[in-house]
C-alpha cells in the first residue's frame, strides 16, 4: 500500500543543523521547523528549539526525543538520547522547557 516516495533526510547531528533549516521563532526561547513530510501520510514531525526555561512550549503528539541539551518535559528533566512517549496511540500533549542554564533541541513526531 505504500506508494512511491523520496527519503527525507536531515542530519540532526549537523552543528549548523538550527541555522540551515527554516525554524520560526513561535515566541521568546523558542524556536520551531515543521519538517516537510507529505501531509497525506498521516505522520508531522517538528523539531523544537529551546533557549529558556521560562515560558516553555506545548507540543502535541505520540513522542518527544531530545537531540541536543536537556530539557525539561511535563516537569522532569530529560537528557540527549531519551525518548518520552505518549501513554496511549491518541497524539498528547506534552509541556517542554530547556533545563536550567542550557538549551534544548527535541524532535516531536506525531501519528
Amino acid at each position: 500500500m505504500i506508494q512511491e516516495y523520496t527519503p527525507l533526510r536531515l542530519d540532526t547531528a549537523d552543528p549548523n543543523f538550527t541555522s540551515t533549516h527554516a525554524f520560526e521563532q513561535k515566541q521568546a526561547g523558542v524556536r520551531t521547523f515543521q519538517a516537510p513530510l507529505d501531509s497525506a501520510g498521516g505522520m508531522s514531525a517538528q523539531f523544537i528549539e529551546l533557549t529558556s526555561p521560562e515560558g516553555g512550549y506545548e507540543y502535541r503528539g505520540n513522542y518527544l526525543l531530545v537531540l541536543h541539551g536537556s530539557c525539561t518535559i511535563q516537569g522532569a528533566s530529560v537528557g540527549k538520547e531519551m525518548l518520552v512517549v505518549a501513554k496511549t496511540v491518541a497524539p498528547q500533549p506534552f509541556h517542554l522547557t530547556a533545563a536550567k542554564d542550557a538549551s534544548c533541541l527535541a524532535m516531536g513526531v506525531s501519528f
